[in-house]
């Protein structure tokens, strides 16, 4: 850093950095099958606890006094 701040005298922080020789990220797209086997379980739970309490309400419903 201290002999690019001897040739240029202007370099600071927010000074562009040459990055060339780092390693770059290369982006592979997840296939689907592998998407929606991470997510499953948690949409099955969603679902599972959806019907649970909507069943505990409706049974709450039903037996519900009117008087």
């Amino acid at each position: 850093e201290e002999e690019v701040k001897l040739k240029d005298p202007t370099y600071d922080v927010n000074s562009f950095l040459d990055v060339h020789d780092r390693p770059r990220f290369k982006y592979s797209e997840e296939p689907l099958r592998d998407k929606l086997n991470a997510v499953l379980p948690w949409w099955a739970a969603l679902a599972a606890f959806s019907l649970f309490l909507f069943a505990g309400a409706f049974v709450a419903f039903l037996r519900y006094d009117v008087r």
